[in-house]
């Protein structure tokens, strides 16, 4: 009698835990320029820059092609991790959003029809 053998099954490794990162809001907006105020009576204080210290970006994550060698399309431009758009260097490609990293921030850009305007401060 000839035995059955079960098809090997090749392991798959988990998706990279997410980080905690800015998302836009429900205007599409990622806004870096707000600055905590240091005032210790009222830790909520918020205070933004001046118009003239602000540049906005707007960023359209326009398709994702997942793989070994993961890469997407930002305005229309091929980007893997480790690329820079912009003033923001791309940290991670996932299978709905790119990671990028401004300094300390780390931002989730959504794949999405509309771009996302980005508030940076200069």
């Amino acid at each position: 009698p000839s035995a059955l053998v079960a098809p090997a099954t090749v392991p798959t490794s988990p998706e990279p835990a997410s980080e905690a990162a800015l998302v836009p809001n429900a205007e599409g907006v990622l806004d870096l320029t707000a600055v905590r105020a240091g005032d210790e009576a009222n830790p909520f204080a918020v205070r933004t820059l001046p118009p003239e210290s602000v540049r906005e970006i707007a960023l359209r994550v326009g398709g994702i092609v997942r793989g070994p060698s993961p890469c997407a399309l930002i305005n229309g431009r091929p980007v893997q991790a480790g690329d820079r758009v912009e003033s923001l260097d791309v940290v991670r490609i996932e299978p709905a959003a790119v990671l990028l990293r401004h300094g300390a921030e780390l931002l989730r850009l959504p794949l999405t029809e509309k771009p996302v305007r980005i508030r940076l401060p200069l």
